[in-house]
């Protein structure tokens, strides 16, 4: 997925609310002709409220095949062109390219906040859940949060967010401690 084509299924989208102005606009915003800054704010919510959708399937998911994946997103009613482009996107890739894909998009429209989750194991998607209503809840609802698993840290969990590190890991502790036997 690219720039590009988010900005045409928007201006498909408003084409059939029948808004010739709002498509034109954002034609005009693709071809790098006019800033409007209420459509790229509309893309960006687009691409932060997919990578929020992405972060609650079941890691299953993407271990199964192009059609299978395409069947579990069919929600049955007529989607708009946005969210067959998202499905049509979904249907190939692993969770961490099709995250990364998602920031790189979204960054192309403004500023966006990225909140990286690193634990030592996968986490279910309705720990994932819970744990994006809180985050989200204390922050802006504008943030993108990135699941990573790192073995590495042989429990708990670490979390950077805009410069600052959170290290609740089992690694974490063993290093402040050896740090701090060291100066004993």
């Amino acid at each position: 997925m690219t720039r590009e084509d988010l900005l045409n299924a928007m201006a498909t989208d408003a084409l059939r609310e029948e808004s010739l102005n709002q498509a034109k606009k954002i034609q005009l915003v693709k071809n790098h002709i006019q800033k409007d800054t209420a459509i790229q704010d509309r893309a960006k919510a687009h691409l932060v409220s997919m990578g929020q959708q992405l972060n609650r399937f079941e890691s299953d998911f993407f271990s199964k095949t192009r059609n299978e994946r395409f069947a579990l997103l069919d929600q049955g009613e007529p989607p708009s062109v946005v969210d067959r482009l998202f499905a049509s996107f979904l249907s190939t890739g692993s969770y961490a390219s099709n995250m990364r894909t998602l920031i790189r998009l979204a960054k192309t429209f403004g500023s966006v906040s990225v909140m990286t989750i690193q634990s030592s194991v996968a986490l279910p998607a309705s720990d994932r859940r819970e744990m994006i209503s809180n985050l989200l809840s204390e922050r802006a609802a504008s943030d993108m949060i990135l699941f990573q698993t790192t073995p590495s840290l042989l429990g708990g969990l670490r979390v950077f967010h805009q410069g600052q590190l959170s290290d609740k890991s089992v690694r974490g502790r063993i290093t402040q401690t050896f740090n701090q036997l060291k100066h004993v």
